[in-house]
């Protein structure tokens, strides 16, 4: 899930986190082959919402493009065994990135419950960010 926080007191300051909760979907869809199609309709559904409200098309997303033109401050965790992600894509997007950056990498997998290092990491980054505005 990609959540957008949005500070109203200062509209130049926006916080983008993705919070990654996909383990409850694919244990129900193992038990429901009926989900491809559901998820299909989801996705169907998103591209149409972000191409009204965004004004771009999810099927020409590219990160590393992106990354090669972007300067906002980016903070970037990756597990180093995670196997639904690999963590070579989180490479290429920091190797790509031209603004200023930091990559994390942490023990475990894609479900892995992420190290407390790692949430203090995210904290003063979020506190740099807010002091810059």
């Amino acid at each position: 899930m990609l959540e957008l926080k949005y500070n109203e007191k200062d509209i130049n300051f926006m916080e983008f986190r993705i919070r990654d909760s996909s383990l409850p979907c694919l244990m129900y869809g193992a038990e429901n082959p009926s989900i491809a199609g559901m998820v299909k309709l989801a996705i169907h559904y998103l591209r149409r919402a972000i191409l009204k409200k965004a004004n771009f098309d999810i099927r020409n997303l590219n990160t590393i493009k992106v990354a090669k033109s972007w300067f906002v401050p980016v903070l970037i965790g990756h597990a180093v065994d995670d196997d639904f992600i690999q963590p070579r894509h989180s490479d290429l997007i920091f190797d790509a990135y031209m603004g200023d950056k930091n990559i994390i990498k942490f023990e475990g997998d894609h479900n892995s419950p992420r190290p407390q290092f790692y949430f203090d990491s995210i904290t003063i980054f979020s506190t740099k960010l807010q002091s810059m505005n």
